[in-house]
């Protein structure tokens, strides 16, 4: 749980322009496009850490002159795959830190 802290901040503006702050996760790519998985900056550490909040999983889209944006995925089977994924990596990742900590 401790890489949900991430240093990370991302500014997004939501469709009212009110600017809204996330605090980034994990990041993938792949041939389908790259996604993003995040956390409201706001939300108290203690919540995360009792594990009563999932982070939001968001396809990142670009126009052609650069811009981008968070994007819902739309797609059911590519949302699961790619929430799969982030999965198996927030595993891997406090496999590790167990790992090194015993050490």
């Amino acid at each position: 749980m401790s890489d949900y802290f991430s240093d990370e901040i991302l500014s997004v503006t939501d469709e009212s322009g009110s600017e809204v702050l996330f605090r980034v996760v994990d990041r993938y790519e792949d041939e389908r496009g790259e996604y993003i998985s995040v956390l409201p900056d706001e939300i108290p550490q203690a919540i995360m850490l009792a594990g009563r909040i999932e982070p939001e999983i968001y396809k990142i889209a670009f126009s052609d002159d650069g811009d981008s944006w968070l994007e819902p995925i739309e797609d059911e089977d590519e949302y699961r795959d790619v929430e799969q994924i982030f999965y198996r990596r927030e595993e891997a990742r406090e496999w590790d830190e167990e790992t090194q900590s015993e050490e």
